[in-house]
């Protein structure tokens, strides 16, 4: 997926994964975040990140598959703040 830096005009390719049990303890021990992390363990949730830097997580997104309503919830959504505009 190619992400758009907004000062440059770059278009710089990026990667959406699963969080692992590493990235919980750096997102957890981080001051980039809200939201707490730790009401978010049971469901699934991505981290998007630039492919050249893979240490740095822009954003997180967090689902909630709901079968019986044939929907997926998107349960929380967060940029984080060294990647927020104004």
């Amino acid at each position: 997926m190619k992400l758009n830096h907004v000062l440059s005009g770059e278009l710089i390719e990026s990667e959406i994964e699963a969080l692992s049990a590493n990235d919980f303890q750096k997102i957890l021990s981080s001051k980039e975040f809200s939201f707490n992390l730790n009401t978010e363990r049971t469901e699934e949730v991505y981290k998007i990140y630039l492919i050249k830097d893979k240490k740095s997580i822009l954003g997180l997104v967090s689902l909630i598959d709901m079968p019986d309503d044939y929907r997926i919830h998107l349960n929380l959504l967060e940029v984080s703040k060294s990647n927020q505009g104004k």
